[in-house]
């Protein structure tokens, strides 16, 4: 979370959150007691299968610069 906020902040800071699209995805889910069972207990359930997933697309409007190039 300290990390994520870093950066949040810093393309705040750099004029660039509006213009970032942001993915977030982990690599498994974690238990915390489902099925009687915690963190990783060796055997696949409905909570490891279920993978974190975030997505904030960038605002769909799109300026391009007075001089005609486009920003990569």
């Amino acid at each position: 979370d300290e990390a994520l906020h870093r950066l949040f902040e810093g393309l705040a800071a750099a004029g660039r959150l509006d213009k970032t699209t942001i993915c977030l995805v982990g690599t498994h889910g974690i238990q915390f007691g489902e099925a009687g069972m915690l963190l990783a207990a060796g055997r696949l359930s409905v909570a490891d299968l279920r993978v974190p997933f975030f997505l904030r697309p960038a605002p769909a409007r799109f300026e391009r610069p007075p001089d005609g190039t486009v920003e990569g």
